[in-house]
């Protein structure tokens, strides 16, 4: 498997795109969530473009497609009070259906983890209910089992920076 030419840019700069995410994320986890709405979500990943520290959203590139995402957040657990405050929290990775299995999620996460290192951070936390493995592979472990709106969930971290 040939890895495409992957581009790595901040949402902060393709604030155009705000919509674009939020119908990838809607689609792939909005049902999980029926309290929320469309316009929430739209929020939520505004208030994750940042350029500095935490949050920031990270936007993956092929040519002129986006084709994933992926955000640090201070906050994105499970409610659950064993987990719920372990900050900062990896938070939507998305690829394109299309784009899966070429690298592209890894690609995204090593930038993740490189722009986090370089501000500071040493350990990221995220939890998934089906994407375990992928994280394993790339060098997360499990530290948790939860649940989130009744699905069962993997609570997951790793170590970065100095402390890796």
């Amino acid at each position: 498997m040939k890895l495409p030419n992957v581009r790595i840019d901040l949402l902060a700069d393709h604030m155009d795109l705000v919509e674009t995410i939020t119908r990838w994320h809607w689609a792939e986890w909005g049902h999980a969530y029926p309290e929320s709405s469309a316009e929430e979500w739209v929020s939520t990943i505004v208030s994750r473009a940042g350029r500095g520290s935490v949050p920031f959203t990270l936007l993956a590139w092929v040519g002129k497609e986006p084709v994933g995402a992926v955000s640090l957040a201070e906050h994105d657990m499970p409610p659950d009070p064993a987990v719920a405050s372990l900050t900062p929290c990896v938070s939507g990775t998305y690829i394109l259906p299309k784009w899966r299995g070429k690298g592209i999620g890894a690609t995204l996460m090593v930038a993740l983890e490189a722009r986090a290192a370089s501000i500071g951070l040493d350990t990221l936390f995220l939890f998934t209910g089906e994407a375990e493995a992928f994280y394993l592979r790339l060098g997360w472990r499990t530290i948790a089992q939860s649940e989130d709106h009744g699905s069962p969930m993997s609570v997951m971290e790793k170590r970065i920076g100095r402390a890796s």
